[in-house]
């Protein structure tokens, strides 16, 4: 349960951009390998990232 409450926390924090090392700070870990453990962003954000650097890249051409 612990580890679940864990990787929701993670979870959300990375998909609102909450900076590796802070939230690895906040989660305690020690290193980032750890925190790339429990933080796993949804399909929908990466899509979403995807979608962002298509459009500057369609700005820039």
């Amino acid at each position: 349960m612990l580890y679940s409450l864990r990787h929701c926390i993670a979870s959300r924090h990375t998909e609102n951009q909450t900076d590796p090392i802070t939230l690895s700070e906040l989660l305690g870990h020690g290193d980032l390998k750890t925190l790339k453990r429990y933080a796993r962003p949804s399909f929908e954000h990466k899509t979403q990232a995807i979608e962002r650097v298509e459009k500057l890249n369609a700005k820039a051409v």
